[in-house]
């Protein structure tokens, strides 16, 4: 009978292993975008599987060679910046190496003759901690949103996760490599020290999520900010339209008085005042889509202030199927771009092209260049203070036009800098955003 339970033991446990490796994979996907392709999928199977089946016994060496595998295999299974697979990937590894380690070690300090039920519990607490998660991280991101934060946050994540990565490496740092068994007394500093590991990679992970929310809510608050400023702006215009014609034929009636008088200067000079009143300009109006005209009208008086030449034709329909905080960024994040770069550069033309044609979304920015790149050309580092609101870059316009299947270009072409973006419009995105 044991016999028999051990077979159907054997048989179900990969199967098992299987089913929390899916699990894993579909949990990490509220992280990062993962990338398509089925060998690229079949690859990150291939890990989780390995971090649930592998052997990760405290003070074994094979820890140490987990981790590349895992940070290696999140830089080239998912999508986005390379510190935040890197973060991503190593909280990961502290979630597989911490339950291995408390599990797998079992083996080394249990009778042998229950090992077998050792292993059966340890198989069904390594599916039960994969069904725990994806369902702790659906309820945390019901949303499904990828994670979006600025390097600085990832930066600081990164910093956090330092802490439990030494503690589950020095296991095996000072006690591996040749030595198979350690005292009782670092067995029980181990498992005095490895749940506080994975409650810290887990609070890594959830801290990750709520200041992904935040930042989504920085973002928004920002664009309500530029709207609000944009419709002030509009009813002050109509508010000087309506003084206007109320007085005009005050001034009519002043600017004649001083032409029969004579006073052909001071007629002029009146009418030229007259002229240049911000009510006979009004607000400008770029396009039809309203988040584009909101945020090219600023760039666009930003631009005269700083002594910029604006060549801009726009024609955007009223509705995209784009959120409107993703085309906030695209187009206020190159545009800060092209006028940080333009103010150093001698000529002070910023051309913009937009169009949408065909089920495409086309942006076009060039300007003067007078920096440096990277190889890749991805390189553009912001001069700005505040680079929480500003460094987002060229890699973060990318992230957004990858998200939506589109394309994000950038080259440097005698001394021009020119931007290309191109985002197909999506059936599956659904524009519920609204400030």
């Amino acid at each position: 009978m044991r016999h028999i339970g051990l077979l159907i033991f054997t048989i179900l446990k990969y199967p098992i292993f299987l089913a929390g490796a899916l699990l894993w994979e579909r949990a990490s996907r509220y992280f990062l975008t993962a990338k398509p392709g089925k060998f690229v999928f079949a690859t990150r199977l291939i890990l989780f599987c390995a971090g649930m089946t592998g052997p990760m016994w405290i003070g074994d060496e094979n820890l140490l060679f987990f981790l590349p595998m895992f940070i290696g295999l999140f830089l080239l299974g998912y999508q986005g910046s390379r510190i935040a697979r890197a973060v991503v990937g190593t909280v990961f590894y502290l979630l597989f190496a911490g339950i291995g380690m408390i599990l797998d070690t079992s083996f080394n300090i249990l009778p042998t003759g229950v090992w077998t039920l050792a292993e059966a519990m340890s198989a069904g607490i390594k599916l039960t901690a994969p069904v725990f998660f994806y369902l702790l991280v659906r309820k945390l991101n019901p949303d499904h949103k990828v994670l979006e934060l600025p390097k600085q946050m990832w930066c600081l994540c990164a910093l956090l996760s330092l802490a439990p990565l030494f503690a589950v490496l020095s296991f095996s740092v000072w006690n591996g490599f040749g030595r198979n068994q350690m005292d009782i007394g670092q067995y029980r500093i181990a498992y005095t020290v490895l749940p506080f590991v994975l409650l810290s990679a887990l609070a890594i992970l959830a801290a990750m999520m709520i200041l992904s929310r935040q930042w989504e809510l920085v973002q928004t608050a920002s664009l309500a900010n530029m709207r609000e400023a944009y419709y002030e702006k509009l009813q002050h215009g109509e508010a000087q339209v309506r003084t206007l014609r109320h007085d005009l034929r005050n001034h009519l009636s002043a600017a004649q008085g001083l032409l029969e008088r004579g006073e052909i200067k001071q007629a002029q000079n009146y009418l030229a005042e007259l002229t240049a009143s911000p009510a006979l300009h009004g607000t400008k109006r770029i396009c039809e889509n309203e988040i584009a005209n909101i945020v090219l009208t600023e760039k666009m008086e930003t631009m005269e202030r700083c002594g910029l030449l604006a060549d801009v034709l726009v024609t955007l329909p009223k509705e995209l199927p784009v959120l409107d905080t993703d085309l906030c960024a695209l187009f206020g994040n190159a545009l800060d771009n092209a006028i940080e770069a333009g103010e150093k550069a001698e000529n002070k033309t910023i051309l913009v092209r937009a169009r949408a044609d065909r089920g495409i979304l086309m942006l076009r920015v060039e300007n003067s260049f007078t920096g440096t790149t990277d190889s890749s050309g991805n390189t553009f580092e912001t001069t700005k203070q505040n680079r929480v609101l500003h460094g987002f870059g060229i890699r973060g316009m990318r992230e957004i036009a990858t998200r939506y299947g589109g394309t994000l270009e950038t080259r440097v072409h005698d001394h021009r800098f020119e931007l290309i973006a191109c985002l197909p419009f999506r059936a599956d995105v659904v524009v519920t955003e609204q400030v």
